[in-house]
């Protein structure tokens, strides 16, 4: 079913029926709701909710094997305090605030723009082909994360923690990554000095591991690279 088909699906009354759902709830499989249904990807089952409109907030919801993939919005909408598991939101259109914990969930040329994400946790999740744009991340995590392909343009990580992930041909362009830590690093690092750009440092953890060029990006003084 193409993105059309699947975003003309969320009528007025359905999406105003799905929100409801939304407030304090668990969602996942075998929720009972005549505009819920089910859909297999990769050989698991999950709640339906492929080209979902979101427009309100998810405030404390646990969300668990849940279909996004082909929905989002560009609009103030966000997710706060949430427990999200095993969901898909792969070519997802995501804005504002993300807070809380993430785990096994593909956001694979998903959307994030103007991004809000302050202590928010993200576990053994997949950001390949995703871009970043615009906004910043605090003092959040990611735990064996793959962002390959990805692109981070003009977004900040501030006191981020990055501990086995991996970077391989993502594009980093006008961010930065102040104060933020890399661990159990899956590449080697290619960065700008911070007093001059045409300096180059480089971060070698493995001379076989592909190497990452941080581009223009600021890497500050207090940013760690660690290959244990």
């Amino acid at each position: 079913m193409g993105k059309a088909r699947l975003s003309a699906r969320w009528t007025r009354e359905a999406v105003r029926s799905v929100n409801e759902l939304l407030g304090g709830r668990v969602l996942g499989p075998g929720v009972a709701s005549p505009h819920l249904g089910a859909v297999e990807a990769e050989g698991r089952t999950y709640l339906d909710l492929r080209g979902f409109p979101f427009a309100v907030r998810f405030e404390g919801t646990t969300l668990e094997r849940v279909d996004f993939s082909g929905g989002g919005s560009d609009g103030r909408p966000g997710f706060t305090g949430v427990t999200v598991i095993d969901c898909r939101f792969v070519g997802t259109r995501l804005a504002r605030s993300i807070s809380g914990t993430l785990t096994g969930c593909r956001f694979d040329r998903a959307s994030f723009t103007d991004i809000g994400w302050p202590h928010t946790r993200f576990v053994r999740c997949s950001f390949d082909g995703a871009s970043f744009r615009g906004g910043g991340l605090d003092k959040s995590a990611f735990e064996d994360c793959s962002f390959r392909g990805c692109k981070m343009l003009r977004t900040a990580f501030r006191d981020c923690r990055f501990d086995g992930c991996d970077f391989t041909d993502a594009v980093f362009r006008d961010g930065a990554l102040g104060g933020s830590v890399f661990s159990r690093v899956r590449n080697n690092f290619k960065y700008a000095d911070l007093d001059n750009y045409q300096i180059k440092h480089e971060f070698v953890a493995d001379p076989d591991f592909p190497t990452v060029d941080l581009g223009e990006t600021s890497v500050g003084r207090d940013t760690i690279f660690r290959a244990d």
